[in-house]
């Protein structure tokens, strides 16, 4: 068998055939890796960027990036020293978090929560001027 090397057995038996007394799971397809995690703190960045990305334009991609970064480090780093059921508490905070400001606070100051219109009425609430640039105090 190609990968056997890789293969995980699992002792027991089969739940619905009792004459089967081993499982292989090829390590492709298991979900107790922390590339699980990755892909799983990847995967909701990609929706955020994709849905909310509008949101951020305003920011240098290096900032965009280490957000990015930071977010798979902490849910990777959560799901490694607390395990799988805290990450998914930090993943579920995260979402409401998302959920909280783009569905009620911004409709709240009157900004659209999914288009971030209008454009000058959300750059005020962020302390942008009209161009989406960081305001300098007068001197």
């Amino acid at each position: 068998m190609i990968g056997a090397a890789c293969d995980r057995t699992l002792e027991g038996a089969h739940p619905l055939n009792e004459n089967v007394s081993q499982t292989t799971i090829s390590p492709m397809w298991r979900t107790d890796t922390y590339w699980f995690d990755v892909a799983v703190a990847t995967s909701f960045l990609m929706l955020g960027h994709l849905f909310f990305g509008r949101f951020s334009e305003y920011q240098s991609r290096w900032r965009r990036l280490l957000k990015s970064v930071l977010s798979v480090a902490l849910i990777v780093g959560t799901s490694a020293l607390l395990g799988r059921r805290w990450m998914w508490v930090v993943v579920g905070a995260m979402c409401l978090g998302v959920l909280l400001i783009h569905g009620w606070w911004l409709p709240k100051k009157g900004v659209n929560g999914w288009t971030a219109e209008p454009r000058e009425r959300y750059f005020a609430l962020l302390g942008l001027d009209a161009s989406g640039k960081r305001q300098r105090p007068a001197p």
